[in-house]
Formats: structure tokens, sequence, C-alpha cells
């Protein structure tokens, strides 16, 4: 595979027999249908893509400009009997959809980001967590979810992962952090992937650390299965 960010000629390459256009936000199932080549016939021995940083519609009008560029339109990818869109599968993350989310990515609903120093909470209670600073502004509803991490070596763990305010230790902003099973080490600056697999609770307030801590201990029971 080779990346570019140029549309000079020698950027794309000689080889490429079909030619993939559009923002492609999510990757779900039905822009993977567009690249691998559509309704035609004999799918194209090789691909290009064209992406775009931002989304043209933050740029462009859309009704000011005319179509310039044809080309084949495959039929829609479907799922549950309606067309699969990032809008839709934007919807399903937010509500905490998670399973139907992931059905239409064709891929666990995953959140990239590097991992921050916290305030050290689960430490002092006996579960560490990677504090995930992320740019994604989809994410599900606050609460406890059963996932994986994925590290810079390509190891993989089982994860805990809490997204909110922490109400037990009154905190205030939303934060995303994520308790490894049997991972120890300091992943501080490192870039990590989190695939959100299912929702086990909504967060709590606990009156005290030691009740936190044996409801944690409850929900990797439960994630660990």
């Amino acid at each position: 595979m080779n990346l570019a960010d140029s549309l000079a000629p020698s950027s794309v390459g000689k080889s490429a027999q079909h030619l993939a256009l559009g923002f492609f936000d999510g990757l779900h199932l039905g822009h993977q249908r567009v690249i691998l080549g559509g309704k035609i016939p004999h799918p194209p021995a090789a691909t290009a893509v064209l992406t775009f940083r931002d989304h043209p519609l933050s740029i462009l009008h859309p009704e000011r400009h005319p179509a310039l560029i044809t080309g084949d339109n495959p039929d829609p990818v479907l799922h549950a009997g309606t067309r699969i869109s990032s809008s839709r599968i934007r919807e399903s993350i937010q509500k905490g959809n998670l399973e139907e989310a992931s059905s239409m990515l064709g891929r666990p609903f995953t959140l990239l980001g590097r991992v921050v120093t916290g305030d050290g909470r689960g430490k002092e209670i006996g579960f560490p967590t990677a504090n995930l600073k992320t740019e994604d502004e989809c994410l599900p509803p606050d609460g406890v979810f059963a996932g994986r991490a994925l590290l810079p070596e390509k190891k993989t763990y089982i994860a805990a992962i809490n997204l909110g305010t922490r109400p037990t230790f009154n905190g205030l902003d939303r934060r995303i952090e994520a308790h490894l099973i049997g991972y120890s080490g300091d992943l501080t600056g490192a870039e990590i992937d989190l695939e959100f697999h299912r929702f086990i609770r909504p967060e709590m307030k606990f009156h005290d650390a030691q009740s936190l801590s044996a409801q944690i201990k409850s929900d990797l029971k439960t994630i660990s299965g």
C-alpha cells in the first residue's frame, strides 16, 4: 500500500485500475464496497482511494457545485433493511447501540488516542487505568464497557473501559479510562486503540472507594467472562 498527499501524477501510480472517491467517514461496509469495486463485474486488481482531510461540506455549498465527475454508483449496503450511512452509525454509537454500529462498520467501534497522565485514582484502589485523549467527538453514553486494547507493539488486552466524569470522586470533566486486564507497565505517551465491544452498566456514584472497588471486581468478572 502506498500513501500520498498530492495529486501529482507520480503520487498515484500507474497500476491503479479503479478510483474510489469519497470522504469515507468511518469506513463502514458501504464504503468498503465502493473501494472494492462496487458493481464492477470483474473487481480491479489495483485500487486507488481519493479522500479528503476535512469534509468537503465544511468548505463548499453542494447546491452551487454541479457534479464534475461521473462514475459507477454501487447498490447501497443494507443493515436490517435500511441503508448503511455514516450518520446512522454515529447515531447508533451515541445511543449506545454498539453491536448495531459494529455490524454496520464491519468491525468494532474503535477510538484511537494518546495515553495521558491521570490523577492516579484507579491505581490507588488497585485498578490502574490508561487515560485516553482522543479527538473523536462521536462517543457512546457514559458507562462501563467491555472492550479490547491494542498496544503499539500489536499486543492486545481485554479491557474494562469507563467513559464518564467519575462521580464517586466528584469529577467534572468527561474522561475515557481503560483498565487492561493482565497488563503491567506505563503506557503514558503511547497511542493505543480501544475497541468498544458491549455495554456493561451505566456510570454510578458510590459511597466510598471500597464500594467502587467491589463493583469493579464484579465488572471485571463479567467482562472476562
